[in-house]
Order: C-alpha cells, then sequence, then structure tokens
C-alpha cells in the first residue's frame, strides 16, 4: 500500500506537501523504540555538565552505579541519557496501531473535496502569493 502512495503521490506536483508529511510520518511510525544513542566516550567528550546534590543522593547513585558495575559518571550519563530519549520520545513520537495506520494512509490517498471555505482559503492564498511578488 505505501508504494502505490508513493507512486500516486509522485504523479502530482501539488501533493509534494503530503509526500514529505507521509514519509516524515513513516519514519515516525517505524521509529525502533529500543534504539539507543550510545553515550560518549572519553575522546568524543566536549561539553562538561555539573550539579550540586545532596549526600543522600550522591551515596545512592554511588550504589547504583557499584551495582552495575560502572563508574559513577557512567551511570549516571546513561540514566539521563535515557531520561531525555525518553522524553523526547513522548512529546515527537505518534504511535498508531495497525487500524489508525491503515486509516491514515486511506486519509492520504483519499482525500476529502476540499469545501468552500478551503477553496476560499487557496484564493486568498493565491492573491497575497501575486501581490507580495509585485
Amino acid at each position: 500500500m505505501g508504494g502505490e502512495l508513493i507512486n500516486y503521490l509522485a504523479k502530482n506536483e501539488l501533493n509534494r506537501g503530503i509526500y514529505r508529511y507521509y514519509t516524515a510520518l513513516c519514519r515516525i511510525i517505524s521509529f525502533m523504540p529500543n534504539t539507543r544513542i550510545v553515550a560518549s566516550t572519553p575522546s568524543q567528550s566536549v561539553a562538561r555538565l555539573e550539579a550540586r546534590i545532596s549526600n543522600d543522593l550522591h551515596a545512592l547513585l554511588k550504589r547504583a552505579a557499584e551495582i552495575q558495575g560502572r563508574t559513577m559518571t557512567d551511570f549516571v550519563v546513561a540514566a539521563v541519557q535515557d531520561a531525555a530519549i525518553q522524553a523526547i520520545e513522548q512529546s515527537e513520537i505518534i504511535r498508531l496501531n495497525q487500524e489508525n495506520q491503515n486509516r491514515f494512509v486511506n486519509a492520504l490517498m483519499e482525500p476529502a473535496k476540499p469545501n468552500s471555505a478551503l477553496k476560499k482559503a487557496f484564493s486568498r492564498q493565491r492573491k497575497l502569493i501575486k501581490q507580495s511578488a509585485l
């Protein structure tokens, strides 16, 4: 079904924006949730992060790092990185089940006819573009 959509969109120049939107969403939909960015090694380090923490939190982090057999720096960097990736995923990645993926593709393949308000908006846009070109 995806190949049919690409062929359909490629035939019509006006659909290039939809095509770009579709391909971006396909990338989002197919995102692998287990993908992780590898923490930088000391030779790749270019920035420094410092934080003041309580003695209790320091002891907790030290204990957790020792349990995992890591340095405290490695443990904290990995934990912060995982938290950052999760925060970004939650705000930027759209996850659709199979039914909603099919609905989305069908809406792109068979878009609704433009109503009068949309036609009027496109007409106004064309006029504004022509005016700004002068």
